[in-house]
């Protein structure tokens, strides 16, 4: 069983809130052109998109379209994405430990109410852009690559508990949960220093 260890969750938790909050809304939103297959979406840049027609069934205030949400449905993980991944987390790790201010400040923030607003509250932060930098990434790559990440190890999961994948999930999720299992020991090795 795979679990991210409590030192890589504290940044990580940040953007799965976002996800959680934003799956919940995308349920009564109409479908955007990035939610269907085979479009491509560009990388978020954090700038501030158009309103959406419909409202968020949580507290009624219109959502901006969430192009990386669309995204997220055709990203396939790599191994390259995933080491590049693993040295920005390792990175963040330290430096949030040597500056919890970091966390802090980003609590203090308004919640993101998109996955697109989550990718612009951790690119935000000059010390995470430096570090993605480092790692050959940014913020976008950073997040996306993490709840990939998340969803093909709770497929991966759910798969070796003898239980069946749903039969809609997108394709790119199945193919992540084949990574995820033909790659697991590596993937283990990948987070071995974030268990520290």
């Amino acid at each position: 069983m795979f679990i991210v260890p409590p030192r890589a969750r504290r940044v990580a938790a940040l953007a799965l809130g976002g996800v959680l909050f934003a799956g919940a809304c995308a349920k009564d939103r109409p479908k955007s052109p990035a939610d269907a297959p085979g479009v491509a979406t560009t990388p978020a840049s954090g700038a501030a998109a158009a309103p959406a027609t419909s409202a968020s069934p949580i507290d009624l205030v219109p959502l901006p379209p969430d192009t990386a949400a669309g995204e997220l449905k055709l990203y396939r993980l790599s191994m390259e994405r995933l080491q590049r991944w693993g040295r920005a987390q390792n990175a963040m790790n330290a430096l949030t430990v040597q500056h919890p201010e970091i966390l802090d400040s980003m609590k203090l923030s308004d919640a993101p109410k998109s996955l697109d607003q989550m990718i612009a509250l951790i690119g935000s932060e000059p010390r995470f852009r430096s570090i993605f930098k480092n790692a050959g990434m940014n913020a976008h790559d950073y997040v996306i690559t993490m709840i990939a990440m998340q969803q093909a190890m709770q497929g991966f999961q759910r798969v070796a508990a003898g239980n069946p994948l749903p039969a809609d999930l997108p394709p790119a999720l199945v193919a992540n949960v084949t990574f995820v299992q033909q790659n697991l020991r590596t993937i283990q090795q990948i987070l071995g220093p974030m268990r520290r």
